[in-house]
């Protein structure tokens, strides 16, 4: 679990007694904060334009240069269950850490870290890349990383679970944009009134059935997307203060033709879908936690609704 710049390891055998197992500081450093602990109380805000090459080092959704590292390709990327294979860990959309056999992988705003999970659940870092800026999320799927950021996604290989490797992705204007993967389709969120800066709201549908030439297919439109799940032909889409909606996607291609509900009561912020056959989703609000059992996708039944401190 995330505890604000640390990451932490919980034992859950016994849930009358949840114990602390270790604590890992500094997974996420702090935002404005330098190596001598000092904090950025103001700056001011200036365009520069420079022309650069095409010929420098390529790392993830942009290129590096001198110590500089440009959020967004220089040429048209277009033409060039929540949880992968082994996995033993379950997430939202807007998690930023995921667990593959025994690794885990966190994202901070530039950086992705891999820690091995040893005896008692012990996490020891091994390998720190930098690997673009404005990271923000990270999902697994089928041996691979899917990371978003404020200027596209990429994907990375865990053919060597130590060393991710960099296969492709692609490139959007500056939004925050939630990951899910389902097969050959990747869905991202994009939207607007965040610290992104984004003045879109749309889901795009990205194939990346070639992870080495990810190409968008369609967007479709929406109201101001947040996270989302998928559990079989279901999409499950949060849409922030306007509510929940459920997608039939057996056809990928039709998705804003086949709207099952859209509940428009509540307000949601991320989503997640239970494993196997419980169809059971669990909706992160600004207000607390709400529980849907969704055996019939257009008629959602609230079970549960837990108002957590703070929120």
């Amino acid at each position: 679990a995330d505890s604000y710049n640390d990451m932490i390891s919980l034992s859950l055998g016994n849930m009358d007694h949840v114990q602390f197992l270790h604590r890992v500081e500094d997974v996420y450093p702090t935002f404005g904060q330098d190596h001598n602990g000092l904090e950025i109380l103001g700056y001011d805000v200036e365009t520069i334009t420079e022309e650069v090459t095409c010929d420098s080092e390529r790392i993830g959704g942009g290129w590096a240069m001198d110590d500089v590292w440009f959020g967004g390709s220089l040429e048209n990327s277009f033409d060039a269950n929540s949880s992968s294979g082994g996995s033993t860990g379950l997430g939202g959309s807007l998690a930023r850490f995921s667990i593959a056999g025994d690794h885990l992988y966190a994202v901070d705003e530039s950086s992705l870290k891999v820690f091995h999970i040893g005896e008692g659940e012990n996490l020891e870092k091994i390998n720190d890349a930098v690997i673009g800026w404005g990271i923000e999320t990270l999902f697994g799927y089928d041996e691979k990383l899917f990371v978003g950021g404020m200027t596209g996604m990429s994907i990375y290989d865990l053919v060597d679970p130590t060393q991710p490797e960099y296969l492709g992705g692609y490139d959007h204007i500056w939004s925050c944009d939630p990951v899910f993967v389902k097969e050959d389709y990747a869905y991202v969120t994009l939207r607007s009134g965040t610290p992104c800066d984004g003045f879109t709201n749309q889901l795009d549908l990205v194939n990346i059935s070639d992870p080495r030439n990810v190409r968008l297919e369609k967007t479709f439109q929406m109201k101001n997307p947040h996270g989302l799940s998928i559990d079989r032909d279901n999409l499950f889409l949060s849409e922030g203060d306007h509510g929940l909606k459920v997608y039939d996607i057996s056809n990928p291609h039709q998705l804003d033709q086949n709207l099952r509900q859209f509940l428009t009561q509540i307000e949601t912020r991320d989503i997640i879908s239970l494993p196997g056959e419980s169809d059971i989703i669990l909706v992160v609000g600004p207000r607390g936690i709400y529980q849907f059992d969704y055996s019939d996708p257009s008629q959602l039944r609230e079970l549960s609704f837990i108002t957590l401190p703070g929120f």
